[in-house]
């Protein structure tokens, strides 16, 4: 399992407060050697869609190179169902490939927009495999949901470059706590092409972020099944303290500065029960 030691990311949508350069620093100091930059729309964007540019690609390179980190992911989530996804996503595919990175997450839209959205995976598969690289479509709620039905939406595009990327947080949020995602990841994690490991707790009808393993997700489960897999998924650290969720799963970004010893805190503690959940030699499922 130690290859898991090159395969875990830090997400820098912790650090959506601070600048890139401060937040590679300090997921480097804490000992990830990955990384997936924010570029979440509205949300954690620390590239925005402007600064989609060879010369931008290159500081990133830079500073990913300075403080010995290396890309699997980037964020590059937008709603692939919008009119003008095509041509938006493609730069953000592009700037992925260009740090270094062999996915580009995203998210696909809301179900009432199915047409447009196959409409513009046509065009966005067909350029994926042109510049080798992937699309991590993201459980979300959406026309991307969860388990079996989640499964079958890749599978209508019957490319190796697209691939689930499986959320537990936002499987847990959008069904409402209906669906376990211990349960539903236990179904299909064979056919998993990346994963978001983020925990959540709740207070007053809101979900808020928490160290992985605090929250009310069963990683201890979770991870159990990851380790037993045939092969290695790669595991982004998703941990965007600075949003909350209400009741009907919708996210807003709060206005409050998270302090950076915080933040420093929540994904050290997380790497480590990650890291000693996945290394342990057995362990049951609870």
């Amino acid at each position: 399992m130690n290859q898991y030691n090159e395969l875990i990311a830090a997400s820098t949508s912790s650090y959506t407060n601070y600048s890139l350069p401060v937040a590679l620093e300090h997921i480097a100091k804490i000992g990830y050697k990955q990384v997936e930059i924010a570029a979440i729309v509205n949300l954690a964007e620390h590239v925005r869609q402007e600064d989609l540019t060879e010369k931008q690609a290159n500081k990133v390179r830079n500073l990913l190179n300075q403080n010995g980190l290396k890309t699997t992911a980037l964020s590059a989530h937008l709603p692939l169902s919008q009119k003008d996804a095509v041509t938006k996503f493609k730069l953000r595919m592009d700037f992925a490939k260009s740090i270094g990175a062999s996915i580009a997450n995203t998210n696909a839209g809301p179900v009432s927009q199915m047409a447009s959205f196959i409409k513009n995976m046509e065009e966005l598969v067909s350029y994926a495999e042109e510049i080798k690289i992937m699309i991590g479509l993201e459980t979300h709620g959406d026309i991307i949901n969860h388990g079996k039905s989640a499964v079958q939406a890749i599978k209508q595009f019957a490319s190796k470059q697209v691939i689930l990327n499986y959320d537990f947080a936002n499987v847990f949020t959008n069904s409402f706590g209906k669906v376990d995602p211990a349960d539903d990841f236990n179904n299909i994690a064979d056919l998993i092409g990346h994963m978001h490991i983020k925990d959540i707790i709740k207070r007053n009808n809101f979900y808020y972020m928490c160290t992985i393993g605090e929250g009310l997700i069963n990683y201890n489960k979770i991870l159990n099944i990851v380790k037993q897999l045939h092969k290695s998924i790669p595991i982004t650290i998703e941990i965007p303290l600075c949003l909350e969720l209400n009741k009907n799963a919708k996210a807003k970004v709060i206005d409050k500065i998270i302090k950076l010893d915080l933040v420093d805190e929540v994904l050290e503690n997380s790497l480590k029960y990650v890291r000693k959940n996945l290394f342990k030699n057995s362990i049951k499922n609870q």
